[in-house]
């Protein structure tokens, strides 16, 4: 059983693929959020969630779900809540054998499994608390989120840095439909001290578009 609390076509808003069309499927329930909806990341920072990821719609049957993405669109981004909740294998074979790029985004507290490999899926790690630190080697790009407590002193930001291969983001923490100028100063800040990393400026909030 696969359950979606929603599915919808938009652009990517943040990271490599910023501007890309896609077809997002947000996978129902979350381990990190849990009934109070209040995130906790690697760092134990909180703040509230923005995302309702109550099931909608259930599926026995995951090639049911490519009935939902359109013919012209190939990109597909399983986001959540937390994709790694359920096993991914059934439902990314399928996306895969239809010929669609698989984007995953994940808080990084559920072991990723080395074998979905051979599905090709680009990861986005955004730790959350518990992260499971082997995922660090897993990623194609880590984001991590800026507010005014992030420092850029922890052991795990300072590991990523060591990293050659995954794009390092800093992601300014948000309003839900508008931009946070202190935290994007912050991520500027930060920046100009590391500059190993990027500034991810959500370009779906700039647009106004889901």
């Amino acid at each position: 059983m696969i359950s979606l609390a929603e599915h919808f076509t938009s652009i990517q808003g943040e990271g490599v693929w910023i501007g890309q069309t896609m077809h997002f499927l947000r996978l129902a329930g979350c381990s990190v959020g849990g009934i109070d909806a209040v995130c906790t990341t690697y760092d134990g920072r909180t703040f509230a969630c923005d995302t309702d990821y109550k099931p909608t719609l259930k599926f026995d049957d995951p090639e049911k779900i490519l009935e939902l993405i359109p013919a012209n669109i190939r990109h597909v981004c399983l986001t959540g809540g937390e994709p790694f909740d359920r096993d991914l294998s059934p439902l990314l074979s399928i996306l895969f054998g239809n010929n669609k790029k698989v984007h995953i985004e994940t808080s990084g507290t559920k072991h990723i499994p080395p074998d979905i490999g051979k599905f090709r899926p680009w990861i986005t790690v955004s730790p959350k608390a518990p992260f499971q630190l082997g995922n660090l080697y897993r990623a194609h790009e880590i984001k991590f989120l800026v507010d005014e407590k992030f420092d850029g002193s922890d052991a795990l930001f300072r590991s990523a840095l060591t990293l050659e291969e995954p794009v390092i983001w800093l992601q300014p923490i948000n309003h839900k439909d508008s931009l946070n100028e202190e935290n994007i100063a912050q991520c500027l800040s930060l920046a100009r001290t590391h500059p190993r990393c990027r500034v991810s400026i959500q370009l779906h909030k700039v647009l106004h578009v889901k």
